[in-house]
């Protein structure tokens, strides 16, 4: 069973590591801030910088299903490789950022027995969580298997959601096209939506 062994990588790697995952989550950020503006532009370029299940579904109606599958992978995959990547480098430190953007570490860590080390391959397969991955490369799982399992499952989780969205029937070309009006408006109040949010998160740390 892997154990919460402090990290080994020099300095430089640390410092890389941290900048491309405060990257990839500076990018899912404004993804979602400017998503009426990307779903108009480029729905690619929308996918490459966040590839959540609302973007994934508002490009099915821009997009064919191979494209998406093919961008959300890799950027899903992407973002779980650097959340691992971090724990494996940070240590404990990966899993104190996680708790300041809200997430809860130590809960993720209980319970962390035998039984719960035999049934990993599953949970890293199964669940596309950051925190988790991050919790995988704290306590030492095999980078090969993680990188392996992971992008198995993120293939499975994407191809699965956009073939559901095409089968189901839902008003997302109206809800695109809507989007795609207001894209202007939209984003302004995303953008200061998110301003105000920084700015509390600022003022929530000084406190």
């Amino acid at each position: 069973m892997g154990t919460l062994a402090p990290p080994q990588a020099t300095t430089r790697t640390q410092a890389i590591v941290a900048a491309l995952v405060a990257l990839s989550v500076a990018a899912a950020i404004v993804g979602n801030a400017f998503t009426p503006l990307l779903l108009r532009i480029s729905p690619e370029l929308l996918l490459v910088v966040q590839a959540s299940y609302a973007q994934m579904a508002l490009a099915t109606t821009r997009l064919d299903p191979v494209t998406i599958i093919a961008i959300a992978v890799l950027r899903r995959w992407a973002g779980e490789v650097l959340a691992f990547a971090a724990g494996r480098v940070l240590g404990p430190r990966a899993l104190a950022w996680y708790a300041r953007r809200g997430h809860d570490p130590l809960a993720a860590l209980e319970g962390v027995d035998e039984r719960w080390w035999r049934v990993r391959d599953v949970v890293i397969v199964l669940v596309p969580q950051p925190l988790l991955s991050a919790v995988f490369g704290v306590v030492g799982t095999p980078v090969r298997r993680f990188l392996l399992l992971k992008g198995l499952g993120t293939l499975w989780s994407v191809t699965a959601f956009v073939l559901l969205v095409g089968v189901v029937p839902l008003p997302l070309a109206a809800i695109a096209d809507l989007v795609e009006t207001n894209a202007l408006l939209l984003t302004i109040v995303a953008v200061v939506g998110l301003g105000g949010w920084l700015w509390w998160q600022r003022r929530a740390r000084r406190g």
